[in-house]
């Protein structure tokens, strides 16, 4: 979604700090859903910190890449 959304707004397809954040963030969350599990942890515990992590990073995706999929694109399409 990151470099669609930089691509077809006509910006520079370069992961800046934000970006890379999100990433973390999405794979936090896939790493704590799938080998959460097997860990001693409690199991609805880890399985909401997923949740959490993977929320994060859709809001800060909304955050960064909203305003440039909401204003006009920079190559003028």
């Amino acid at each position: 979604m990151t470099r669609a959304s930089l691509g077809h707004t006509g910006r520079p397809r370069h992961a800046g700090p934000m970006t890379v954040l999100i990433y973390l963030l999405v794979n936090l969350g896939a790493v704590l859903r799938v080998f959460g599990p097997v860990t001693a942890l409690s199991t609805p515990l880890l399985l909401g910190l997923s949740a959490i992590a993977w929320s994060g990073a859709y809001l800060v995706f909304a955050l960064v890449y909203g305003r440039y999929l909401l204003r006009p694109s920079l190559d003028g399409d």
